[in-house]
């Protein structure tokens, strides 16, 4: 059964403490143990879908390239409006504080224009408290998503010096298929595969980084304590398995860590509502199977749902309502979603809070997306690497607020 929630902002400070109180950690695997290497990956991701989009779907080669307008237009929480073809930062009442029409700013005149004089988001409300999509309001959450904003952008671009704004954009299913196929990876050994696991399974140091030693040795740490360490990722299992190999060492991760949950669907792996409809596979022999069975030590298991987990960590720790630290990139999938049904501290790791982030701009914590770090994340730190430095750190000196170079 699920633990009772604690209701958000319930939880003081003295009870983060350190590490050491926790009876098991999780991780998110991109973006959390697995550090991109930003530039080149969301330059591989945007040419990837870009490629589909020209030779597949007939749009113009004006679109291929990658380059710095491109990179200036990947910031997470940036709203899309399909309809407009707007692309929108909003503040935390859903105001909006600036927009772009392909990837030229929008004057105040055109804001209020289009969107009243109040200059709000008309289906905000739908988003304002979940954080999740609707069919109406979306927004880019992550690495992954973010380089559709910078490849739509562009091609609305090209269509309005081609056929004026008062046409509707009718791309946006090119844009959706192209990124599916770009990121297949149902057999991504095969010509016909995603170009996205093709180019970062071949090269892995081109994008990612391996774990330093000192995260390797914290880890190790961690596990040498009692504590019970988990992975939670959207990655298939097979992609999720080859990538722990290269930055941590097929032996190492294995012995590390004790469950392993892969193409977790979050942020609905959390909901209780769907346990009942979730289906679990497990992977041994470098073969996925049906599995209905209860969770176990070392397991690495495909699809399911939170309440295996929960049972696995109740069973293993000896404690009905262990207590559970967790750390993700993703302020929907990694932080509302699990804060939303489950007692866990979240900790957000942030490559906009440091020196790991893209070119300055100025500290917007008002915005939509730095509101709900703030609402919802215990602590908001870079990267893993500086609890490897700082192992004994407080977690209460690392407040979300308190980044002064952060970019939302």
């Amino acid at each position: 059964s699920y633990p009772t929630r604690l209701s958000t902002g319930t939880r003081k400070m003295s009870q983060l403490a350190s590490i050491d109180s926790f009876h098991a950690v999780g991780f998110d695997l991109d973006h959390t143990l697995i550090r991109y290497k930003l530039q080149p990956f969301m330059k591989m991701i945007y040419e990837s879908a870009a490629f589909h989009m020209v030779h597949d779907y007939g749009h113009d080669e004006s679109i291929l390239q990658f380059d710095d307008q491109a990179l200036d237009f990947c910031l997470k929480g940036i709203f899309l409006d399909q309809k407009h073809g707007n692309f929108l930062k909003l503040a935390a009442d859903g105001s909006i504080i600036r927009g772009y029409h392909g990837t030229k700013r929008m004057s105040d005149d055109d804001l209020t224009a289009t969107y009243g004089k109040n200059r709000k988001h008309p289906r905000f409300a739908e988003v304002k408290d979940t954080y999740e999509y609707s069919d109406t309001c979306f927004f880019y959450d992550g690495y992954y998503e973010i380089p559709a904003a910078a490849l739509s952008a562009r091609l609305i671009d090209f269509f309005d010096e081609k056929s004026g704004r008062d046409q509707p954009y009718k791309f946006w299913g090119d844009v959706y298929k192209s990124f599916h196929k770009a990121f297949a990876y149902e057999d991504y050994k095969a010509d016909s595969a995603g170009k996205f696991f093709q180019l970062i399974l071949a090269h892995p140091e081109n994008y990612a980084e391996r774990c330093s030693d000192s995260v390797i040795n914290w880890l190790k740490s961690l596990k040498q304590s009692g504590k019970k360490l988990f992975i939670i990722t959207y990655s298939s299992i097979e992609v999720a398995c080859l990538m722990l190999d290269y930055i941590l060492g097929a032996d190492v991760w294995r012995e590390l860590f004790n469950v392993v949950s892969t193409n977790a669907k979050k942020p609905g792996f959390f909901n209780p509502e769907n346990a009942k409809e979730s289906k679990c596979y497990v992977y041994n022999d470098g073969k996925k199977k049906c599995f209905n069975g209860k969770w176990i030590e070392h397991g690495i298991y495909s699809d399911g749902h939170c309440i295996n987990l929960l049972e696995y960590l109740t069973s293993s720790t000896e404690k009905s309502d262990p207590k559970v630290l967790y750390f993700g990139d993703s302020i929907r999938a990694d932080i509302v979603g699990p804060k939303r049904f489950l007692p866990w501290t979240c900790g957000l790791i942030s490559d906009e809070v440091g020196t790991e982030g893209f070119r300055g701009q100025q500290l917007e914590w008002n915005t939509f997306w730095g509101n709900g770090i703030k609402k919802y994340s215990d602590f908001c730190i870079p990267s893993l690497q500086y609890l490897a430095d700082n192992p004994k750190m407080s977690f209460e000196q690392y407040p979300p607020h308190d980044w002064a170079s952060a970019t939302f």
